[in-house]
Formats: structure tokens, sequence, C-alpha cells
């Protein structure tokens, strides 16, 4: 093997590992306390709505008989790293959207 052919090697297995690092997602924990909003959990749910699905509904859970049952959380893959994520959360099934008084959606910074 010539010096080149390695060097070769060098960079293909440096870049492999910087796309490797670059796709690299991040764990986003939603959490919201819904004992202050209008909320029936017999009848309803709150989920998480942003570009990393779409704006489709990423249905959060509580629990029941832990130390704040009002508190509604779900943990999602998000794969947009260095970026804002934006978000609102959604009580369903009347489609009720969080009003933000500052700016249209609540904003994360994604390391």
């Amino acid at each position: 093997m010539t010096r080149k052919t390695k060097q070769y090697g060098l960079w293909a297995g440096l870049l492999l590992c910087s796309a490797v690092v670059a796709s690299a997602n991040t764990l986003v924990t939603f959490q919201v306390d819904m004992s202050t909003a209008s909320f029936d959990p017999a009848t309803q749910t709150v989920s998480a709505h942003g570009p990393f699905n779409a704006w489709g509904a990423f249905a959060l859970t509580n629990n029941p008989s832990g130390p704040n049952p009002s508190l509604w959380t779900g943990t999602a893959d998000v794969a947009a790293n260095g970026t804002v994520l934006e978000y609102k959360y959604v009580i369903d099934p009347a489609g009720t959207w969080e009003s933000i008084p500052k700016g249209n959606n609540r904003l994360a910074s994604l390391p």
C-alpha cells in the first residue's frame, strides 16, 4: 500500500466519522403543565406539534399517580441539530392550539 493510498483511506475514514456525527439526532423532551388550562384528561389529549413531525400530533402522556398528574410529557428523536426548534402544544379533540403572546411558536435551541 502506498502512502497516497493510506492518506485517501484516512480521509475517507474521517469523512465517514464526520457524516455519522453530523447525522446524530437530539432527544427532546416536551413537558407542559395542564393544571391551569381548561383541560379534561378524561376526554381530551395534549400533543406537541412542530416541523420535527411535519406539524402533526406528537402525543404526550401523564402519570396520574405521580407527584404532578397535570404534567404531560413525551420525548422525541429530533433530527435538527444546531437549529432552533419551533413547536406548539395542542388540546384535542377540539384542535385548540395554544396562543403565544410574543411570537407565533415556542422556541428551543438544539445543540
